[in-house]
């Protein structure tokens, strides 16, 4: 019998014990990539509070350390790196210090295995510096990034470049064409995100819409806010639930009081998957109003719309980044021009209107989710990328 194919992920994010939403899709595709035989073994950065090892439903989980006092290992997580490292000084001098512990916790760890699979380019740097001679690495990115020569560098020793959505490997290719590269969306689980009833309008109750993300400039939540007011003032019957948390919360929980918005939005901290996915089996609508931040980012795709189109909805979303991957204009819901929340509100309100036309939204979104996004389908995808690495033909 021949030996399973043993895999080192490297992730800058991963759940933890009281965050199961960090990381959430590469936890997913490790569980996926298992039930294929293949062995799956997790290397990401410790958080105070989280164990420094241990198995998470079969896959063996080892948190580095980079700081003798866990407080101070505030790089990875919350708000995500590059926002920790704007706001804290103490993230901006734990930085490079996190990066030399993952690289050599790399070198520790790799040589039990036959490649290394990275997730976002910093873990992507530790795999190409930490591997051994002969391994090879494949890169996953989320996130379209400028061609700094550290980003080249780690694409010029990078064996295989998946890329999350069709505009981040467009632009990596702009950049570094490569042939050994492929679109693989992170999947779900559609067996666990499903409808709760059939789609339907629900007369005489406020219209639900739900939007998911972190309190951060280019989620673009205070262009929804601005929609939610047009809507307000055309006496229309909606409520909004914001569930996240971040640094803008008080700034827009500040424009919902001075909208006059308090009772048709409430904001929902994080949430557990199983409590998100209640929420969106019992909302109308999701909406993803993503800008392009001061610094150049933006939606790299778009996971919580793969969420909400798997439990029916139909999806809202501006046209920028990744998100026209999830949101087929005119099939499974709209696209807007991003900031416009006149062009925004409009999209709601043909849908409030529409219950026709709402409907087969909806039972577009889980079909193209079913079609496109299923985390076992393109964990197969993933097999296939290791398979072609490594040789191995089982």
């Amino acid at each position: 019998m021949s030996k399973s194919l043993s895999v080192l992920v490297v992730t800058t994010s991963f759940p933890y014990p009281g965050n199961e939403v960090a990381g959430q899709f590469v936890f997913r595709e490790c569980l996926s990539l298992q039930s294929l035989g293949i062995k799956v073994c997790v290397l990401a950065p410790h958080i105070k509070g989280a164990p420094i090892q241990e198995s998470i439903q079969g896959i063996s989980v080892r948190r580095f350390k980079y700081s003798l006092v866990e407080s101070w290992q505030n790089v990875a997580y919350g708000e995500g790196i590059p926002t920790n490292i704007k706001r804290k000084i103490s993230a901006r001098i734990g930085f490079p210090i996190m990066i030399l512990a993952m690289i050599k916790a790399v070198k520790k760890e790799a040589r039990n295995h036959d490649l290394i699979h990275a997730h976002w380019f910093i873990a992507g740097l530790a795999a190409v510096l930490g591997k051994a001679r002969y391994q090879k690495t494949v890169l996953m990115i989320h996130h379209a990034h400028a061609a700094n020569k550290l980003f080249l560098y780690i694409l010029s020793k990078t064996d295989f470049l998946i890329c999350n959505s069709s505009m981040v490997l467009q632009k990596t290719l702009t950049i570094f064409p490569s042939n050994d590269s492929d679109i693989i969306h992170p999947g779900i689980d559609t067996d666990f995100f499903t409808p709760l009833t059939d789609c339907k309008v629900k007369y005489n109750q406020p219209f639900q819409m739900i939007a998911v993300g972190r309190f951060i400039s280019l989620k673009g939540f205070s262009v929804l806010i601005e929609a939610c007011a047009l809507l307000r003032k055309s006496n229309l019957n909606f409520q909004l639930k914001l569930i996240g948390q971040g640094y803008l919360q008080v700034k827009l929980e500040r424009q919902i009081s001075k909208l006059d918005l308090k009772n048709h939005i409430k904001i929902i901290r994080n949430l557990p998957q199983r409590e998100l996915k209640e929420q969106y089996q019992c909302s109308d609508l999701l909406i993803i109003p993503s800008i392009i931040d001061e610094n150049g980012d933006t939606e790299g795709l778009g996971m919580v719309a793969v969420e909400a189109g798997a439990c029916g909805l139909p999806l809202l979303g501006s046209n920028v980044g990744g998100i026209p991957d999830v949101i087929k204009d005119g099939y499974n819901g709209f696209l807007f021009e991003a900031s416009r929340y006149d062009k925004l509100a409009e999209r709601i309100k043909e849908l409030m209107d529409n219950p026709v036309l709402y409907r087969r939204m909806g039972s577009a979104a889980r079909a193209h989710v079913l079609e496109n996004f299923n985390t076992y389908k393109n964990a197969r995808k993933i097999q296939n990328v290791y398979k072609k690495l490594t040789g191995s033909k089982d």
